[in-house]
């Protein structure tokens, strides 16, 4: 949920996960979202919309085996990168570079 404090209401609803989320990282105007269902959803805030459900717009990585723990971005030159660890341990590192396109590995 987008929460304005000013107005004391809801602006926007994410429906995003199917268990609950382990972590919230933003970089700039992206966010992204870490879940115990295995997924990372990737969020473009850049132009909020009110009155907008965000269910089809996000990215989705699928690349985990196990419930992901925690993520952050790293920017490395020109390209935008997204490193991830799940519960077994595997650590995952992406190049975004291409974020506003599909996922590409």
């Amino acid at each position: 949920m987008l929460f304005s404090f000013q107005s004391g209401t809801c602006l926007n609803t994410f429906y995003a996960h199917d268990d609950f989320i382990s972590s919230l990282v933003f970089h700039d105007t992206k966010l992204a979202s870490i879940s115990r269902d295995m997924t990372i959803k990737l969020w473009d805030l850049k132009q909020p919309v009110l009155n907008r459900l965000y269910e089809d717009t996000p990215i989705v990585l699928f690349d985990h085996t196990a419930p992901i723990i925690s993520a952050d971005f790293l920017r490395v030159s020109d390209d935008l990168k997204l490193a991830s660890i799940d519960m077994s341990g595997q650590v995952l590192i992406r190049s975004l570079k291409y974020w506003n396109e599909q996922y590409i590995e």
